[in-house]
């Protein structure tokens, strides 16, 4: 297809949003993405990333469009009068379910009967005739599916200007978007092409992992051409395999799930030359040449977009959002605002003379020169004017490490505490400095910016959300256009919510830190205010990453270390040093560190499963599941609210026992549990051979794939399978007589459980909202407490996600999956 093609076939589309009558055409960059992928796939180059800036809402809009330019490729369409249609047989006609009759004497009808009664239509109000098989399930269905299919017919019938004669026979197989369903259900209802929703022209069609309808997801595929939305690929090849459906194109969301799930993606799509799209962005270069690797194609689009690409769109467009980022990476600029403070510049070069002389051999000369030099950098970017009770508790915190230069004089010598002690003296000064309205320097440099252009609105990044509640407090007095927020907190801000003239970030916080900033494209001006000692760090940072011109720079400091991200591994090293240490250097388990707001943290292996709260926190009661979702530390994000037990294990699970036990019904349990002990034995028997065990289920008619038969042989959470013909098979392979004796018993279990699972999910959903209701402010998530007692279930933990360490570490077993108190505060934020 031509570019001019696609091209005309778009400029039909006029996009708005359900709250506006104002339309607009697709946006460029879609447009140009669309014919790329096009092309690519064409060409027979079906392994595709698309690499953007920022995702956004890109991977929904693209599967949009392409699946209906795609469907506009793929509908037949057929002559009425030239069809053979046999009477008596039935039709599903614009999506209801007839018997056909004949034609009408001038043929310019069709007769069909429907419940009973005799009607002739019009050859020209006929969208779709589906010959339709007589059995009663195929006719089941088809019933269920009528106003579906007829809503969705007609809608694709109108945007492709279908004339008289043309009639649209659906095509048989799918594509699919591997995203979030809630995400996805959102965009399709709240957006329109050429005045219908989008989800009006497609149902997305969710394959979760509680979905057991799968057969009838298939009969609206085959009907409609539905888009398949599922949030992970075992869910998908589950579906491909229980239904014999084929998939065009599948479109993923993001590259992270592709680390996850690659020996699944690589067997069942890419060596299967199914196309695949991934839509990335800069933060993923690394997943990105691991895919470029395995032959992908890589559409950079980075250095492809232009201010021509632009609509310089209001708020009220459906584009805004993806627009707004490009404008800002565009146009982006990070800028230092140096502040001079003689005393800030000596106070670093004591704590270097002190790194350097005394060597830090020693685990408790360490601890406290992280203690200063955090404090310093603690109090350096404190952007409000503190109260007489802070100059107090901080005073009083910095005495006490006077008390511990007194344990470490058998490791160093006068002259180095000496410097300890002037470090510790010129510390208390700097707390009086910062204090001070009049020599804050990061305090005046703010009224400087706001007041340059008042009626703007800014955005303030600080280190923590502590320090962000005072200095909220703070600001709110002085001016009413000034906003604050943390790192973390500006990942899950709306770009919609404010339109900031400047994004002004407190202090330096290491390279790392000020990429992901940079990366969140929020703004298109970043203002950084920085001491000297910030300013070498920044200079230099400048320098390698070239985001400005260096001649705007002195570049003469090519040695100065970026000490916050230094200081910040070494800490991190020191602390979880001390849950890694065993004598033995037995049982000694992998796993990644994750630190809680609450000056708590964890170790979680690779397959422990945390519940994810964020739509309770955020009162998105419209969004609640049927099930709290559960995610691995390598799903879970910066900004996340989980909840935790001291005691490991499943809350839903034990709930849900101890409900039937109550009841008299623990039986259940142990019938559901038959097939799962069967299929254990034929694993046994292949000598714990996964592909053995997979052929020896084949030889009796199992048609599953590998990472299925995986999935029920160590998914604990799985009740059972899906379609129970795969118990059957079980049976029949194991010969296990308890599962064999008590088939019936065990399809019933299996079903009863399912559904007391998902009730005691939904019920304990919306326990929690309760609970949180009272726990956590809705206009302060900030201030809330962090536990609270659940019935049957004693205390339980509500915890914000703050730090995942980025490298896997062996830790003791004994320390893995428990909530820690962190011994001391040795961290930076």
């Amino acid at each position: 297809m031509e570019i001019d093609y696609i091209d005309e076939f778009l400029s039909g589309f006029h996009v708005s949003a359900r709250s506006s009558k104002k339309e607009t055409e697709v946006h460029p960059i879609i447009k140009n993405i669309v014919f790329k992928i096009k092309q690519e796939i064409d060409s027979k180059n079906i392994h595709i990333v698309i690499k953007l800036p920022k995702k956004s809402n890109i991977a929904l809009w693209i599967t949009t469009i392409y699946h209906l330019l795609w469907l506009k490729e793929n509908y037949k369409r057929i002559e009425l009068e030239k069809s053979d249609l046999k009477i008596g047989q039935r039709l599903l006609l614009n999506g209801c379910l007839v018997e056909y009759l004949g034609k009408s004497i001038d043929g310019k009808k069709i007769k069909v009967r429907c419940k009973d009664l005799d009607y002739q239509f019009s050859f020209k109000h006929v969208y779709s005739l589906i010959l339709v098989e007589n059995d009663r399930r195929s006719l089941a269905k088809h019933t269920k599916l009528q106003q579906t299919f007829k809503n969705t017919i007609s809608k694709v019938a109108k945007l492709y200007s279908l004339n008289a004669q043309a009639v649209l026979q659906s095509v048989l197989n799918c594509n699919v978007l591997i995203a979030n369903y809630k995400e996805v259900n959102e965009f399709g209802k709240k957006l329109n092409i050429n005045g219908t929703r989008i989800s009006d022209f497609f149902p997305w069609y969710s394959l979760s992992s509680q979905e057991r309808n799968n057969s009838y997801a298939y009969t609206v595929l085959s009907l409609s051409g539905t888009c398949i939305v599922s949030n992970n690929f075992l869910s998908l090849i589950d579906h491909m395999e229980e239904n014999n459906s084929s998939v065009n194109v599948v479109f993923v969301d993001g590259v992270e799930i592709f680390e996850k799930e690659f020996y699944d993606i690589r067997e069942e799509f890419i060596n299967n030359k199914i196309p695949i799209v991934f839509f990335s962005d800069e933060k993923n270069d690394e997943i990105v040449d691991q895919l470029k690797d395995e032959g992908f194609t890589i559409i950079d689009m980075m250095n492809k977009v232009q201010d021509s690409d632009l609509l310089f769109c209001s708020y009220s467009n459906p584009f805004y959002e993806i627009d707004n980022y490009l404008y800002n990476y565009l146009n982006l600029e990070l800028i230092d605002h140096p502040i001079s403070e003689p005393m800030i510049i000596k106070l670093p070069n004591m704590l270097e003379e002190i790194r350097k002389d005394i060597g830090l051999k020693e685990t408790r000369v360490k601890d406290l020169y992280y203690k200063l030099f955090i404090k310093m950098v603690y109090l350096t970017k404190i952007i409000r004017i503190p109260d007489a009770t802070f100059v107090k508790n901080q005073i009083a915190e910095i005495e006490k490490y006077k008390d511990e230069v007194d344990k470490l004089k058998m490791w160093i010598g006068k002259r180095e505490q000496e410097l300890i002690l002037r470090v510790i003296s010129k510390l208390k000064k700097l707390v009086k400095v910062i204090c001070n309205s009049v020599k804050n320097g990061k305090v005046k440099a703010i009224n400087t910016l706001v007041k340059k252009n008042p009626s703007k609105n800014y955005l303030l990044i600080v280190g923590s959300e502590k320090e962000k509640v005072e200095t909220q407090n703070y600001w709110i007095k002085k001016t009413c256009n000034l906003y604050v927020s943390t790192l973390s907190e500006l990942n899950r801000l709306k770009i919609d919510q404010r339109k900031f003239a400047k994004i002004i970030i407190s202090g330096w916080f290491g390279k790392e830190k000020v990429k992901k900033i940079k990366r969140t494209y929020f703004g298109s001006n970043y203002t950084v205010l920085l001491y000297s000692f910030e300013l070498d760090w920044f200079n230099k940072y400048i320098g390698k990453e070239k985001v400005l011109t260096q001649q705007k720079y002195d570049l003469e400091l090519p040695n100065a270390e970026d000490r916050i991200d230094q200081v910040k591994k070494e800490i991190s090293d020191l602390q979880i040093k001390r849950y890694c240490e065993n004598k033995s250097n037995r049982d000694l388990v992998k796993a990644k560190m994750v630190r809680f707001h609450n000056n708590k943290c964890a170790f979680f292996h690779e397959g422990h499963k945390l519940y994810q709260v964020n739509n309770l926190v955020y009162r998105k009661e419209s969004q609640l599941l049927n099930d709290i979702p559960k995610k691995t530390v390598k799903e879970i994000r910066l900004g996340d609210y989980v909840i935790f037990r001291e005691r490991d294990s499943d809350i839903i699970r034990e709930l849900v026992d101890q409900k039937l036990k109550k009841e008299g019904r623990s039986y259940l349990r142990d019938y559901a549990a038959l097939w799962r002990k069967a299929l254990w034995e034929i694993y046994k028997l292949a000598h714990e051979d996964l592909s053995m065990t997979v052929r020896l289920l084949e030889k009796n008619g199992c048609t599953r794939h590998t990472v299925t038969v995986k999935n029920w042989l160590f998914n604990d959470l799985m009740i059972g399978p899906r379609n129970f013909d795969d118990v059957e098979i079980i049976a029949k392979t194991s010969n296990y007589q308890p599962l064999i004796k008590h088939m019936d018993q065990v399809a019933n279990a299996v079903d009863e459980l399912t559904k007391i699972h998902r009730s005691v999910a939904h019920e304990l959903q919306h326990e929690m909202l309760r609970k949180l209701t009272d726990k956590v402010p809705k206009d302060n998530l900030q201030s809330y407490d962090d536990s609270f007692m659940l019935d049957g279930l004693g205390r339980i933990y509500l915890l914000r996600v703050e730090y995942i360490s980025e490298e896997w570490v062996k830790v003791d077993a004994k320390n893995i999956n428990k909530l820690i108190n962190m011994e001391g505060n040795l961290w930076l934020e």
